[in-house]
């Protein structure tokens, strides 16, 4: 069994666990970005974790920004520890992991599943985050992630079409042709912020 916390220094510790022995660089990658993503949840009040009987001591932790409210905390940390603990060829699925949390820390959430696809593990997302949908195009942009490597589908009334993205991240079709977002999805709000520009 593995266990992953964030220890008072705001650093990712293995407890036990072998999924990702004998890479360090990647062990140290991921607990320089999970500090990252710390920066977007709020622990002002103490919160005591036990993790192991083992260690038998609670962990407390305190950050100071204020984007993601206390009750929600709970959420993000079992979607970052979901995804640190699959192994290379897993498949994690997620369900709008962008609940309770503020639009820069669903960015980063876009961010962290970009990592782990990186890393061989298979993400499949279900958002109605336009912010998550985004923040991984623009890692597409940044060169972060192969954009071969990712595929958006979206639901309409009488079918799920795909739609691919380019070296650019821009949206694409089967046949390379730039394609407009879905409608209703990056639209829903054009006319509200038109007006107020």
């Amino acid at each position: 069994m593995k266990t992953y916390v964030l220890n008072e220094l705001k650093q990712l510790t293995i407890i036990t666990g072998n999924s990702f022995s004998g890479k360090t660089d990647l062990l140290n990658e991921i607990s320089k970005e999970t500090c990252e993503y710390s920066k977007f949840i709020n622990f002002n009040t103490e919160v005591d974790f036990k993790v192991t009987e083992e260690l038998k001591h609670w962990f407390k932790f305190v950050f100071d920004i204020d984007f993601v409210q206390p009750a929600k905390y709970s959420y993000v940390l079992r979607i970052l520890s979901a995804g640190l603990n699959c192994k290379e060829g897993e498949l994690l699925i997620i369900e709008n992991p962008e609940i309770g949390l503020h639009p820069k820390a669903i960015s980063k959430m876009g961010k962290f599943f970009t990592f782990l696809a990186n890393n061989g593990i298979k993400v499949l997302i279900e958002t109605n985050s336009t912010d998550i949908v985004n923040s991984i195009c623009y890692e597409v942009l940044r060169k972060n992630i192969n954009n071969c490597d990712v595929v958006f589908y979206n639901k309409t009334r009488d079918n799920i079409d795909k739609i691919n993205i380019n070296e650019n991240g821009k949206f694409i079709d089967d046949n390379k042709k730039l394609v407009r977002y879905p409608s209703g999805f990056f639209d829903a709000n054009t006319d509200e912020v038109w007006a107020l520009l």
